[in-house]
């Protein structure tokens, strides 16, 4: 069983920034935005076939307005850095994609009070089966496991166990989530230790066994990297608050059922939108998405990996 978990905010970001910088057309930029996204969301769906289930996980907050402990915590002002001018725009589509891609029968999910990433780390921990995250975000390499890859869709390259070392220069999610603890992350506005890098961290924590009593650092330095790690460690922040998984639970039983695509209804919510090549070519999303399909081959991928089980027990 395959399941791919799509960052929904990320891939927003992305689309916009094509609609409204590369994207040489002449519908409005929310439209080029919305035909974008579904293209890219297609794309994924077709190169990772056959799955089980998408999920496109997003942001919002069904909390909102509340926020979370890291705004409480972080000494500057956390994500400070992400209010570009030019994505001031950037949710106006998003109203109208979340209704087309349900069309698609795709899930929407959303956290509590906390952010994509942390529902992103809960599903990876409690879907069964391989599980692939869609995004360009550097924070989920640390959710990298023997059935969770990430697909960065900058370098368009998986990223797994087996070439972990060779693209992060670290040899493990583990060692990676303590790493950025130590240096930071300027996307989020979070400071790290002064001067330390890539060959002072791998000096610093040589045989330390994640154990900070073993690390030559300072009060100061050590306080950075345990506030840090309350930052930027996902599991920890999807577990802060009860009815934070409790939110998740509620959403993922609920979704235990397939989503039936209802084409009808996709079809005509493009021809309100004015996604004429969608409409013409209504074929090849039914191809993409339909249940069957990949039903179909799960089950095909599956018997082939009980029969493989079984010869190699026999032997």
């Amino acid at each position: 069983m395959r399941t791919l978990l799509i960052d929904g905010n990320n891939l927003l970001y992305r689309t916009f920034w094509a609609a409204n910088y590369k994207a040489k057309n002449q519908d409005p930029g929310n439209i080029a935005a919305t035909y974008i996204f579904l293209r890219t969301l297609k794309s994924y769906a077709d190169k990772f076939s056959p799955w089980d289930k998408i999920y496109c996980v997003w942001d919002k907050r069904l909390a909102y307005p509340e926020s979370n402990f890291r705004a409480e915590i972080c000494d500057t002002e956390y994500k400070g850095g992400r209010g570009d001018e030019k994505f001031k725009n950037v949710f106006d589509s998003l109203e109208k994609i979340l209704p087309l891609i349900e069309d698609l029968g795709i899930y929407n999910f959303y956290p509590h009070r906390m952010e994509a990433d942390d529902a992103i780390s809960w599903l990876s921990e409690n879907v069964e089966g391989e599980k692939i995250i869609i995004t360009t975000d550097k924070d989920m390499l640390q959710l990298i496991s023997e059935d969770i890859t990430v697909y960065n869709t900058n370098t368009k390259s998986i990223i797994n166990l087996q070439n972990f070392e060779e693209v992060t220069n670290i040899d493990n999610p583990k060692n990676y989530l303590m790493f950025r603890c130590f240096t930071g992350d300027k996307s989020d506005n979070i400071p790290g230790i002064p001067k330390v890098g890539i060959k002072t961290y791998l000096k610093l924590t040589k045989d330390w066994d994640y154990n900070l009593d073993n690390v030559n650092i300072n009060k100061d330095q050590r306080a950075i990297v345990e506030r840090n790690k309350r930052l930027m460690d996902l599991k920890y922040g999807f577990n802060y608050y009860e009815e934070e998984t409790i939110t998740y639970r509620a959403q993922y039983y609920n979704n235990q059922n397939k989503i039936e695509p209802n084409y009808d209804s996709f079809t005509t919510k493009c021809e309100e939108e004015g996604l004429k090549s969608i409409c013409e070519n209504i074929q090849q999303w039914k191809h993409t998405f339909s249940p069957k399909k990949n039903n179909i081959l799960n089950i095909i991928n599956n018997i082939k990996e009980r029969y493989c089980k079984d010869e190699h027990q026999s032997t």
